[in-house]
């Protein structure tokens, strides 16, 4: 038998601090980014100011995250969480903005289409008028 020496670490890894400061308030501002799909359509100043202001607030995050985070050459977990964050309300300032376009084309559209149904009676009363029906 050999005599040895034993060392035993025991790591601890606290997650309360990221958990507290990144991960809850991080997830509850993506919630607030899809609270503004309950915001009617034409309030568009309102939807907008809330998504932008929610995109930046996460960049923000993210970069301080960033900051205080130990500098090492790939992607910790906590990056990965704010980028899908990030990305997630971005996604919902790009939806709104295609909601927008298409509402206010549609708009145009049925706008337009009642004096395309106008002009479009006029001319068949005047081929009436210039054609004889009994031909």
């Amino acid at each position: 038998t050999f005599p040895s020496v034993q060392l035993r670490i025991i790591l601890v890894r606290n997650i309360s601090y990221h958990l507290m400061n990144t991960y809850i308030p991080s997830g509850l501002f993506v919630i607030v980014s899809w609270l503004t799909f309950f915001i009617p359509l034409d309030i568009v100043p309102g939807r907008m100011v809330l998504t932008i202001t929610t995109l930046l607030t996460m960049v923000s995050m993210f970069s301080t995250v960033r900051q205080e985070s130990p500098k090492v050459s790939y992607a910790k977990a906590i990056d990965m969480w704010m980028f899908s964050c990030i990305i997630i309300v971005f996604i919902v300032l790009v939806e709104y903005t295609f909601v927008v376009f298409l509402h206010f084309r549609a708009k145009k559209f049925s706008e337009a289409e009642p004096m395309d149904a106008k002009s479009n009676k006029r001319q068949q009363a005047f081929l009436k008028t210039i054609t004889p029906e009994d031909h």
